[in-house]
């Protein structure tokens, strides 16, 4: 770098500018490392934490109200493992398709929750 600015035929002031700025940027860089990286681990942390909400527990009897409510909204399993999937099936929630069985959870939910 200092050949560079020799080259240039940068005077002192302009050299030592052109030096503060270029170490301004280099920690500048560092910094957004650390936040791309604080930011990178926080997505793991919320994709972990989307994917416990959406699974169900395999020991137990029924699916939550909210995975049931999801499901009736969003008809999307993509979040879930495969052995919520397959309990899901066993259930009759999902058929051998993927498809769901709207009546089903909202027997479901009348049932167990009340509506």
């Amino acid at each position: 770098m200092n050949e560079l600015m020799d080259r240039a035929n940068l005077g002192d002031e302009e050299r030592n500018r052109y030096k503060k700025e270029m170490e301004e940027k280099d920690a500048e860089i560092e910094r957004l490392k650390i936040h791309k990286s604080e930011a990178e681990y926080e997505a793991r942390q919320l994709r972990y934490q989307m994917n416990q909400l959406n699974d169900i527990n395999i020991n137990d009897e029924m699916p939550s109200r909210g995975v049931l409510i999801r499901l009736l909204r969003d008809h999307n399993t993509s979040n879930m493992s495969i052995n919520t999937v397959y309990k899901l099936k066993k259930m009759g929630i999902i058929d051998e398709d993927g498809n769901i069985n709207e009546n089903t959870i909202i027997d479901m939910l009348k049932s167990y929750y009340g509506g």
